[in-house]
Order: structure tokens, then C-alpha cells, then sequence
């Protein structure tokens, strides 16, 4: 079983906080973009709209998965999680970067 301290506490609130945080932030943004689809648009644009907000769900889901293991950590603290969350934090901060790029260019 994975030694709880402070500083382990501290660090999955903060991941919870973070993964919730950046969740919140991509369903608002994913609204603004389906909000941003109207009729007097070209199909092909409408396209690269509708794309682009169903692509940040990818990321809005991972980021939602990373709260749910950091709660199971408190839960439950083991090595496992713990290198989970990890390696989940690296893996969502590069998802939202490759979701950023892609959006961007895309638009």
C-alpha cells in the first residue's frame, strides 16, 4: 500500500481540482463552438466546426477519467493509482495540446 502523507493528499487534490478544472473549461469551450455553427455557413465549414467540438470531447472524457482515479485514490491510496495518476496527467496535458493544434489549424 502506497505511504499517504500530506504531500500525496496534496498532490491528488490538486490533480482532482486540475482534471475537473480543465473539464469544466472544454465543455465551455466545446459549447462556444457548436453555438458558432449557423445556417448562412458553408457545409464544408460547418464540418470543420462540428469536428472540432466533437474532438474536444476526447479530452473533456480523459480529463473527467483522471478526476474519477484521483477520488479512488483517496479512496483507496496504492502505488498503482498513484502511477496512474501520473501518468494520466502527462497523457491529458498532451491530449488538450493536440486538441488545441488540431482545433486551431482546423478552423
Amino acid at each position: 500500500m502506497a505511504s499517504v502523507s500530506p504531500t500525496n493528499d496534496a498532490s491528488v487534490a490538486a490533480v482532482l481540482g486540475g482534471a475537473v478544472s480543465l473539464a469544466g473549461l472544454l465543455l465551455v469551450f466545446i459549447g462556444f463552438l457548436f453555438s458558432q455553427i449557423t445556417t448562412a455557413m458553408s457545409d464544408q465549414r460547418q464540418m470543420h466546426y462540428r469536428r472540432a467540438a466533437r474532438l474536444g470531447l476526447i479530452p473533456f472524457c480523459a480529463a473527467l477519467a483522471l478526476a474519477i482515479v484521483a477520488a479512488a485514490y483517496w479512496l483507496v491510496p496504492s502505488d498503482p493509482l498513484a502511477h496512474s495518476l501520473l501518468i494520466g496527467t502527462i497523457a491529458l496535458a498532451i491530449a488538450i495540446g493536440a486538441y488545441g493544434l488540431i482545433a486551431t489549424l482546423s478552423l
